[in-house]
């Protein structure tokens, strides 16, 4: 037995602006729609991200202090392209695990942390 995932579901408070995001400023790929409430977004047929408004039934934690990890093909230019979308986010930065990283909020205000593998020296201070 195969199982995949998982696969985040998140509650968002503005399909449109959220959607927008994540499909056009990440460059996640939109697989469909169910209405105005979902939408599945991935690569493939693999769905990658949920997003969802309220619809009767589901509840959850909205918010919580989950961190997303994304690892894009080139975390420079997508640092790069984010910025200039106007999107806040961190310095880049290069952890003691060899990962260049930066951080930044979605538009409902959950933590995303994007990495890619490098040789690069750390620049950070371990705690």
């Amino acid at each position: 037995m195969r199982t995949d995932g998982p696969i985040p579901m998140l509650r968002v408070k503005d399909m449109a602006r959220t959607l927008a995001f994540y499909r056009d400023d990440l460059g996640i790929p939109l697989l469909n729609t169910f209405g105005e409430s979902w939408a599945c977004l991935g690569r493939g047929d693999r769905d990658q991200l949920m997003l969802y408004t309220e619809v009767a039934g589901m509840t959850g934690v909205e918010n919580n202090h989950t961190v997303y990890y994304f690892k894009p093909d080139d975390v420079k230019a997508l640092h790069v392209r984010l910025r200039s979308r106007g999107h806040e986010t961190s310095e880049l930065y290069v952890t003691v695990y060899q990962m260049r990283e930066f951080h930044m909020k979605d538009p409902d205000g959950r933590t995303l942390t994007f990495g890619q593998e490098t040789s690069d020296p750390s620049d950070c201070k371990e705690d």
